[in-house]
């Protein structure tokens, strides 16, 4: 008995499919979380730049009392 003429060839077909499947999912999750840590951080670079802007603001206020309570005092 001799196996039917290209069954060998779909089965290599058929396992470097599988396989491919595997991989693409593979990267796809790969990229996927390179893409979700980007994404992370700049959130984080964006959260960071509102509370220097934040502190910047608030100093800019604690002068400016501190420069009318100098004034008041003279």
């Amino acid at each position: 008995y001799s196996s039917p003429a290209g069954t060998s060839d779909n089965a290599g077909v058929e396992n470097v499919d599988a396989e491919n499947v595997a991989n693409s999912a593979n990267n796809t999750t790969s990229e996927n979380a390179a893409s979700a840590t980007g994404n992370a951080s700049t959130g984080n670079n964006a959260a960071n730049a509102a509370y220097i802007r934040m502190l910047y603001e608030t100093q800019g206020l604690i002068n400016q009392l501190i420069a009318e309570s100098n004034n008041s005092q003279n």
